[in-house]
């Protein structure tokens, strides 16, 4: 029957072809010379010039036709092979084996790249491999079971993120291929940001990669290798950071809220305008960082090196900031009212604006007689007079606008550094 069909198809064209030849050639020339003050051979050839024009024409027209329905045709042809590719693909991350698995990754990746069209289902099927590969539930079975976890209480009470196992994980090998994928994708306009929530990344290596909009709420990222990668506007909120690598990350208006990061690195990080609050970060290396404009009101930071940090306009209030350096820091117009910051070295710092109301600051050290080590810059009286302190206090000599008995306590704090 299809065969007939066929047969039956390529004998209308023909006579559809053969029609078309006949009214160009006879009707449609006739009309389209003209001959009216012409006689003989002169009319003949003038006809016979006009034809040819028409069959010229009409050759062009047809090889035009067969173009695009050769570009259809290939366009389909090419559709048909992705598509066939992308579900092959998606069956090699369904096997047992690893190997298969990693096929599967990279050929989705060549889909990817090829194919715009298939560019955000192609994220889509990765993200949701990683997170069926390693899922947090799993993690928090295991963790529990073993009794294997390193969270204290003043952690646990600053945020909910997931508990730690004591023994470092790594991530499969196609785990870590899919990641690396999702991190050199085209940069293309995306519906979502790649969604792995509630996963496990232990020592996942995110080295460099793009990932703006990344979203790893209540994921595991403990070692993590997140260095130099662009994570701007990252949604992290009640993750576990701890010990991971962020060193020259960008990190702007990212959300890191009751996030767990204890010996986190951020050396050099950017991350203006982002939020940590009630997050623990004790004993974090964070040197260079650009803090400006972040919300970091009641995180705790104890034991943590801010040094040369931009804190311009940043808000701690009621943060913990014990035994922390911001030397040679810019915190210019802080808010940090009602924040910890005993025995903090704010030498070298420009304090201009801070806000140090109800400021806990024994021990806090402002002023040093050693040339090399500086003072704090633009203290004021009215700024120091509103905050807690006692005689550990270690005050600018040349500081103004001091209250009498402040002033008379300043005076005997520099008297008893004498008779040292």
């Amino acid at each position: 029957m299809a065969t007939l069909r066929t047969i039956g198809l390529a004998g209308f064209l023909a006579l559809a072809v053969i029609a078309l030849l006949i009214l160009l050639l006879g009707p449609v020339a006739w009309w389209a010379t003209p001959s009216k003050h012409l006689q003989g051979k002169d009319k003949t050839d003038a006809l016979n010039g006009t034809r040819q024009v028409l069959l010229a024409a009409a050759g062009g027209a047809a090889a035009l036709t067969g173009l695009l329905f050769t570009g259809r045709t290939f366009h389909l042809s090419r559709r048909g092979q992705l598509t066939d590719r992308y579900s092959k693909a998606t069956a090699q991350l369904a096997s047992d084996k690893q190997t298969e698995r990693l096929a599967g990754v990279y050929a989705l990746e060549h889909v990817m790249v090829e194919s715009v069209r298939d560019h955000d289902a192609v994220v889509e099927m990765l993200s949701a491999f990683i997170r069926e590969r390693r899922p947090l539930s799993e993690v928090a079975v295991d963790a529990g079971s073993s009794g294997e976890n390193d969270i204290d209480a003043e952690a646990q009470a600053t945020g909910t993120a997931p508990e730690t196992p004591s023994k470092t994980r790594k991530v499969p090998a196609d785990v870590q291929a899919a990641l690396t994928v999702l991190g050199r994708r085209p940069r293309r306009p995306e519906r979502n940001g790649v969604d792995l929530r509630n996963t496990d990344l232990t020592g996942a290596d995110f080295s460099k990669a793009h990932f703006p909009n990344l979203s790893v709420e209540s994921s595991l990222l403990c070692d993590a290798n997140l260095t130099e990668a662009d994570l701007t506007a990252l949604v992290a909120n009640n993750a576990n950071l701890r010990a991971a690598k962020l060193d020259g990350a960008r990190l702007q208006k990212a959300q890191l809220r009751e996030v767990i990061g204890h010996g986190a690195s951020l050396v050099g990080a950017q991350l203006s305008a982002a939020d940590f609050r009630y997050s623990g970060f004790k004993e974090i290396s964070a040197e260079g960082a650009n803090f400006r404009g972040a919300i970091m009101d009641y995180a705790v930071f104890d034991d943590s090196d801010f040094a040369r940090c931009d804190m311009r306009e940043a808000s701690l209030v009621g943060a913990k900031l014990r035994g922390v350096n911001l030397s040679r820091g810019r915190l210019s117009d802080a808010k940090m009212a009602k924040a910890q910051i005993q025995r903090s070295n704010f030498l070298g710092a420009n304090l201009k604006g801070v806000d140090l109301d109800r400021t806990g600051m024994e021990g806090a050290l402002f002023y040093s007689a050693l040339p090399e080590e500086g003072v704090a810059q633009n203290l004021t009286g009215s700024q120091v007079v509103r905050g807690f302190r006692d005689q550990s206090t270690v005050l600018p000599p040349e500081l103004k606008d001091l209250p009498p008995g402040l002033q008379r306590m300043k005076n005997a704090i520099q008297f008893g550094d004498q008779q040292d």
